[in-house]
């Protein structure tokens, strides 16, 4: 059987982020930036960062994409304003995800 590779999912925002150190079962990572922590500790083959537009042009992104480069996989999302919005961002997760995947 097949295993397939693990994806990862998480988002970025535009908020005031402070260096931490995260720890998983023995493993660590410092940075202020949670997907990159994800991608340290977990070692996905894909790491989707669901993003809004305003996120999308942040420092916070550009950092993460200079860091982990093609890793990055960016899913635009809306600002979830709305309970449309909200369904809009439920959707996009779902799409990411396959049967069978290892999320």
């Amino acid at each position: 059987m097949v295993v397939p590779p693990m994806k990862a999912i998480s988002f970025l925002g535009t908020g005031k982020y402070e260096t931490v150190t995260y720890c998983w079962q023995g493993r660590e990572c410092q940075t202020h930036l949670f997907p990159e922590a994800v991608a340290c500790i977990f070692e996905p083959e894909k790491l989707f960062v669901l993003v809004t537009p305003t996120a999308k042009e942040h420092d916070h992104f550009k950092t993460l994409c200079e860091r982990l480069g093609d890793l990055v996989h960016p899913i635009d999302i809306p600002e979830g304003k709305s309970r449309d919005e909200l369904w809009q961002i439920f959707e996009r997760c779902a799409e990411i995800v396959n049967e069978g995947d290892e999320i």
